[in-house]
């Protein structure tokens, strides 16, 4: 049994006749329902539907110019790079058709990127209309 004091919540010395001590979500009344759900972050609309589909898009795009200048020209890009950039770009893909895609996950992915394949000027365009895309997302 741990002796830590700081793991336990306050005891509450004494008494109080007729009363509870309740730690936690309380729900009380007719109409509670147990298996209510609290939704965090934006819910779905239109214009997010539209953001997606644009995101979607552009990283699809992306990757398809990435594979093609990687079979033109094998050494445009250092492997690893390359294929740390296409890892990164699937994972982006994945994480906008999320139905609340994670704004914070999206950034890191778009910047890290744009630093890997923004100086390679065979994806400049790419890059770019990955970047519009992204600055039109609402949850940016």
């Amino acid at each position: 049994m741990p002796t830590d004091p700081a793991q336990y919540p306050p005891f509450l010395h004494g008494g109080v006749s007729n009363s509870n001590l309740n730690w936690g979500v309380q729900a009380h009344g007719h109409d509670v329902n147990a298996s209510q759900t609290n939704t965090y972050g934006q819910q779905p609309t239109p214009e997010l539907a539209t953001a997606q589909a644009a995101l979607t898009e552009a990283i699809e795009a992306l990757r398809t110019e990435l594979a093609s200048l990687r079979a033109q020209f094998p050494q445009a890009i250092p492997a690893g790079e390359a294929e740390y950039a296409d890892a990164v770009l699937a994972e982006l893909e994945t994480d906008v058709t999320d139905p609340q895609p994670r704004p914070h996950a999206l950034r890191r992915g778009i910047d890290a990127v744009t630093s890997t394949l923004g100086s390679i000027g065979q994806l400049a365009a790419g890059v770019a209309a990955l970047r519009t895309a992204y600055e039109g997302f609402p949850l940016s």
